[in-house]
């Protein structure tokens, strides 16, 4: 790939790996049950703002208890 062609095997890999990652965590995020569970939090909000918050407090959640397994690991 012409934007890593100055990296070494080591380092694309690792970002191969990150970008797999990523792209299933979207797939995930996109899943029936994720969508029915935060569409329904989310319509209980009477503002934007709130509705905001509690979509990005789900969404940190989900990014520290990853945080936590990957440390792990």
């Amino acid at each position: 790939m012409w934007l890593f062609a100055d990296t070494d095997t080591g380092s694309l890999a690792t970002v191969s790996v990150l970008a797999y990652g990523f792209v299933l965590g979207l797939k995930h995020a996109v899943e029936a049950d994720h969508l029915a569970a935060v569409s329904t939090i989310v319509s209980e909000r009477k503002s934007l703002l709130s509705s905001s918050l509690v979509g990005g407090l789900w969404g940190l959640g989900h990014t520290i208890s990853l945080l936590i397994a990957g440390v792990a690991v």
